[in-house]
């Protein structure tokens, strides 16, 4: 679907997060969000999914107005913090309340649909345990499955790589999302302060620096020939170069 943010400001008080944000994100495109810890990048993601209201600006989804009373709209995205919610009791009853708030709990295919991603997370024999038993990185990843298994248009991602998966799960992520973009067109929009996942993983890569954006482009562009120590470099160069 396609999202389009326009003079997108948020303010704490005297405090300006977001600093007229313009951006737009096209069906069928991974788009990391990188930049340093208060760059606005986690704000920007509850503005879209209105946790947060922003203070002036316009979040539009396929040109109509995303408000919290639009619940047509909302149920168009998912978000997950990084860090895992409040105890939900058992990790089965979370993802049923997920895909019953989504209304595909009733899928006929649906409960195939969840045991292959337990599955492909290796986290299936903790199904039934307490939520509070499993470790961080196990929870995350209960809540992946519940996210894909639902699999709606638009996922939002706050700091997916550094939500206490291991190796395994990370990569297992990275080819989620890419069959998500590639197979079933979704959007995927993701922070991170890891460059090289943003590299590995985004086809486009938003840097954000005291809430501005201060580039938007294909990640090809920012590595200048497959160079990692090229997107180091002009990474620190967008946002010294930032007044």
């Amino acid at each position: 679907m396609l999202i389009t943010v326009k003079k997108l400001v948020k303010r704490y008080g005297g405090k300006v997060v977001l600093d007229h944000v313009d951006l737009e994100f096209a069906p069928g495109e991974a788009v990391a969000i990188v930049g340093v810890n208060g760059a606005g990048k986690t704000t920007l993601l509850e503005c879209l999914s209105q946790i947060q209201l922003p203070s002036s600006g316009e979040v539009l989804i396929q040109g109509e107005l995303l408000k919290r009373d639009r619940i047509d709209l909302r149920r168009q995205f998912a978000f997950l913090p990084g860090i895992p919610e409040s105890d939900f009791g058992s990790p089965l009853a979370y993802i049923g309340t997920i895909a019953a708030a989504y209304g595909v709990d009733t899928l006929p295919e649906m409960p195939n649909r969840v045991v292959d991603l337990l599955q492909h997370f290796e986290v299936h024999e903790f199904v039934r345990n307490r939520w509070s038993h499993l470790s961080r990185g196990q929870q995350y990843k209960m809540m992946l499955v519940a996210m894909i298994a639902t699999d709606p248009p638009i996922w939002l991602l706050d700091e997916p790589f550094s939500a206490g998966m291991d190796p395994l799960g990370i990569r297992q992520l990275r080819q989620q999302i890419r069959q998500a973009v590639e197979q079933r067109s979704r959007n995927v929009i993701f922070t991170t302060q890891i460059l090289e996942v943003a590299a590995r993983t985004a086809d486009r890569i938003c840097v954000m620096h005291q809430g501005k954006i201060v580039a938007n482009k294909p990640t090809v562009e920012l590595l200048e020939g497959n160079s990692l120590d090229n997107l180091d470099a002009n990474f620190e160069r967008l946002i010294r170069d930032v007044k």
